[in-house]
């Protein structure tokens, strides 16, 4: 949803988008999704500026535990990373507060040599391969 959020307004990404697509449809199938690195760095920055919970990797403490400063957190609390600050932190990220659709492509050569990326669809893809488990 937040992607076509963003192509919306940023119409001008819409026909490269269109080209990259159709350019990967004349590859041999077995090389198909394998170099889109346009549509990778887009929907990687979206994930970026419009993470869908402002607070992720959410794990329930097993054991007491006591941070180096001192913070002790018991068993059965859960913890959790603020995930949409990491993502607007200047630390990480230049111009962390706007939307760079070319951000992730690689120095904008628009190579990308990300290990898992949102266009593989290989199975053990973090969202749908094998580690992805339904309770």
């Amino acid at each position: 949803m937040f992607s076509i959020f963003r192509l919306c307004q940023h119409p001008d990404y819409t026909q490269p988008l269109i080209n990259e697509v159709e350019a990967m449809l004349k590859l041999p199938p077995t090389d198909h999704y394998k170099n889109l690195p346009l549509l990778e760095s887009f929907l990687r920055e979206t994930a970026r500026h419009d993470p869908l919970d402002s607070l992720s990797v959410q794990r329930q403490v097993l054991r007491d535990f006591t941070f180096a400063d001192g913070t002790h957190v018991p068993a059965g609390n859960v913890i959790c990373v603020r995930q949409q600050a990491v993502m607007r932190d200047s630390k990480y990220y230049d111009r962390p507060d706007d939307f760079l659709p070319v951000r992730f492509a690689k120095e904008h050569g628009l190579g990308n040599d990300a290990t898992q990326k949102f266009t593989d669809l290989k199975p053990h893809f973090y969202l749908w391969g094998a580690t992805a488990k339904p309770s």
